[in-house]
């Protein structure tokens, strides 16, 4: 079975860190490059936290980078509320001295896009690096498979206003451009955006028992470990973090993953 071919533009971020985690170890995905966006937490952050998961389940030769930084018109509002001022739950983990972050994401998207064909994009932030490529290049959207955004809400309640959903708020003139783009440019006819949304993402939530039942299934990965040990991935420290998130339903004893999904 071919592999699709899958960049995932970001802004890791709890959920974010998640879902790359599960793309990375995917044989169904060749992961050929992540871009970050101002959103959950600034860009340049998110993208050493890219590099934190990466390096921790031994995919550092996965390319990173940092991509806008600010919205496209409005002011910009991180969730760093919700997901620590690290990122990753207050997790304390440090960065990869060795790894470094390239620079340019939408410049990366530009030229991955001209040179490779059935790209599929999965947009689990902001879609400010998208609507820049829009406006730089749209010739190279040819070779677009699909688009996945995780953004918006259809028959459910905001999470950072009463109808909101905070990927699409935080940046809503990019999410407006990209949407304008799949109904109106002619490199896109017949391509797919396909919009998840809280109505469906909600139907994820990581409960106590299911957390528990990661540290009987895999000790090292459910299990909260000291910063100075190397063994097992820890997801214990930032998913004990995250179950009351500010912009997406606080207040609950679990949290829901939407970027997971």
């Amino acid at each position: 079975m071919n592999a699709k071919k899958l960049i995932i533009d970001c802004d890791p971020g709890i959920d974010d860190s998640l879902a790359l985690m599960l793309a990375a170890a995917s044989k169904e995905l060749d992961l050929i490059g992540i871009t970050t966006v101002s959103g959950n937490v600034p860009a340049s952050m998110g993208a050493k936290n890219a590099l934190k998961i990466l390096s921790m389940i031994g995919k550092t030769d996965v390319p990173v980078y940092v991509g806008e930084e600010t919205p496209l018109v409005r002011d910009y509002v991180d969730a760093m509320d919700t997901h620590g001022m690290d990122g990753l739950g207050e997790s304390g983990w440090p960065d990869v001295k060795e790894l470094t972050p390239k620079t340019d994401a939408v410049s990366f998207l530009i030229e991955t896009l001209k040179t490779t064909t059935d790209v599929t994009i999965l947009a689990l932030g902001p879609m400010t690096n998208l609507a820049k490529v829009i406006s730089c290049a749209p010739e190279c959207l040819e070779n677009l498979e699909a688009l996945v955004s995780m953004g918006g809400s259809y028959k459910s309640h905001g999470n950072c206003s009463p109808v909101a959903e905070y990927n699409y708020w935080c940046d809503p003139d990019a999410a407006a451009e990209v949407f304008r783009a799949f109904s109106e440019l002619p490199q896109l006819a017949g391509k797919k955006l396909h919009m998840i949304g809280l109505d469906v993402t909600r139907k994820i939530v990581l409960t106590p028992n299911l957390v528990e039942y990661m540290k009987c299934v895999n000790p090292g990965v459910g299990t909260r470990r000291p910063l100075h040990r190397t063994d097992g991935c820890g997801c214990h420290e930032f998913l004990s973090e995250s179950t009351e998130q500010p912009h997406s339903d606080a207040g609950r004893c679990a949290p829901f993953l939407p970027d997971v999904l």
